[in-house]
């Protein structure tokens, strides 16, 4: 049976909205992704962007993942997979403050159960997009998704259902990314954020 996400029945005529502002561990963030020692994070898993095309120019750190995915899967077929684990990297100190500040400020919301699937950290390459898409499956059927803005927020756009929306930097958002939207980033920047899926009830 589809679970429908009360975001999506309560908030259905909005394609984002803000949930809370964390300038802190905004700061601490793009300190942590300055640090040259920290670059080899990007490197340990690249099979996201090295199966789906629409995530080419992007790269990511996974602090929770989907367990035992083939090697060959791209996104839309991992998408249909359930099974969520912990990787090493929430024991980052700065993830894991993160992580519990993310999950205080959901607490905030006023949803009574909180369940975290995937988390990660994503990098998009200066001057370069995310191609058109929608996220669907069995997975996104049942999780909604959240970003956390940590650079190069006001160069970029992200268009959801055609709306050109900004995601502030150091806020926590709830997205739309069951209809057609795409992302371009115009700074000279990487754009690094947190992106959670998380199902609330």
């Amino acid at each position: 049976m589809t679970m429908v996400s009360p975001f999506r029945l309560f908030e259905s005529d909005l394609n984002y909205f803000k949930i809370a502002t964390n300038q802190e561990i905004g700061a601490e963030l793009r300190e942590f992704f300055c640090e040259p020692k920290n670059e080899y994070l990007w490197k340990l898993n690249t099979q996201r962007q090295d199966t789906t095309k629409e995530l080419r120019h992007t790269e990511a750190i996974h602090l929770r993942y989907i367990k035992n995915l083939p090697t060959h899967f791209n996104t839309l077929q991992s998408n249909q997979l359930m099974d969520v684990g912990t990787s090493s990297a929430m024991s980052i100190p700065i993830f894991y403050k993160s992580f519990k500040w993310f999950q205080t400020a959901l607490e905030n919301t006023g949803a009574k159960n909180i369940e975290f699937g995937r988390i990660f950290v994503s990098r998009l390459a200066s001057l370069s997009k995310i191609d058109l898409h929608i996220d669907e499956g069995k997975y996104f059927s049942y999780y909604d998704r959240f970003h956390f803005t940590i650079t190069a927020a006001a160069e970029n756009s992200f268009f959801i259902k055609k709306e050109d929306c900004i995601l502030e930097e150091d806020s926590l958002f709830w997205v739309d990314n069951h209809v057609p939207h795409w992302l371009e980033n115009k700074s000279t920047q990487p754009r690094i954020n947190f992106i959670l899926d998380v199902r609330l009830s």
